[in-house]
């Protein structure tokens, strides 16, 4: 009667792990951690300190359709610990009806690649591929992308920024597009920006 019993509690035992395991699988494993893609947004995400945001709009590119891009310079402090950094926030808007937005930040070190890569997509390249068509892209850390492609044999750029809201982690993006000739006036704004930090970081370097 000891062992009906005994082999009885085993049994019960057992279902319930299995059902505790199966509630857990259920609710499904812990999202994967949320890393910041640029220094800038590692500051601006920082908890229990007061961070501050400077920023100066450069300038906007008006594009087809409606949509732009607008360039802002922006350093970020911790003043908590002192640090800070700059960079840049690219906000891409679509055109058309329900027009909507987005930013990408760009960290002060990316700039000069940023800048260099939109030099190579302002000077398409036919024997970039035996092919008939094709595009070219650059992308940041935060997922900026510059593409340059073939459009009924007009070449045209279209310029997306990607933003993740935390702490949700939800992915939201636009992209705007222009004519290859509008490219010089995007990196005009871009460099612009970029002389607006140099003079910030110059004090410094001194």
């Amino acid at each position: 009667m000891q062992r009906i019993i005994a082999v009885v509690a085993s049994v019960i035992v057992l279902v319930l792990a299995v059902q505790s395991r199966a509630q857990v699988s259920a609710v499904g494993p812990a999202g994967p951690a949320m890393d910041a893609p640029t220094r800038l947004e590692a500051i601006e995400l920082r908890k229990g300190a007061v961070i501050v945001k400077g920023y100066t709009e450069v300038g906007k590119v008006d594009g087809e359709e409606g949509s732009s891009v607008t360039v802002s310079a922006i350093e970020m402090k911790d003043t908590k610990i002192g640090s800070h950094e700059m960079g840049l926030a690219i906000v891409a808007a679509g055109g058309g009806e329900g027009t909507r937005s987005a930013v990408s930040y760009v960290d002060f070190d990316e700039i000069a690649g940023l800048l260099a890569a939109i030099d190579a997509l302002a000077k398409p390249d036919p024997e970039a591929t035996r092919l008939s068509a094709y595009e070219a892209q650059y992308r940041t850390r935060s997922n900026l992308e510059f593409v340059s492609f073939d459009n009924n044999s007009q070449r045209m750029i279209t310029v997306r920024a990607v933003q993740v809201l935390f702490p949700s982690g939800e992915v939201i993006w636009s992209t705007a597009r222009f004519r290859l000739a509008t490219l010089a006036s995007i990196r005009k704004q871009i460099s612009d920006a970029k002389e607006v930090l140099d003079k910030l970081r110059e004090p410094a370097n001194k």
